[in-house]
């Protein structure tokens, strides 16, 4: 059991490039009572290597913002 989250808006600083600020809006999230997060990203048309790129920095902000280290990451293309 847990959360299902969607369209969820959030502004995040990278460790690597302080003073930018990254923003975005995740499509989805899951936040279960135990185990890891998962960031949902929904893509039509095929794959690109831009979408991985995009979850990762997701994945990497929902860690932070949540305190979380183990954040899953699934792409559903359409």
């Amino acid at each position: 059991s847990g959360r299902a989250l969607f369209e969820i808006p959030f502004s995040y600083v990278r460790d690597d490039h302080p003073g930018e600020v990254l923003r975005g809006v995740i499509d989805g999230l899951i936040v279960p009572d135990n185990g890891p997060v998962t960031v949902i990203e929904f893509k039509t048309g095929p794959p690109r290597q831009e979408h991985g790129r995009q979850v990762a920095r997701y994945q990497a902000a929902i860690g932070v913002i949540l305190g979380k280290k183990d954040v899953a990451v699934k792409i559903l293309y359409a």
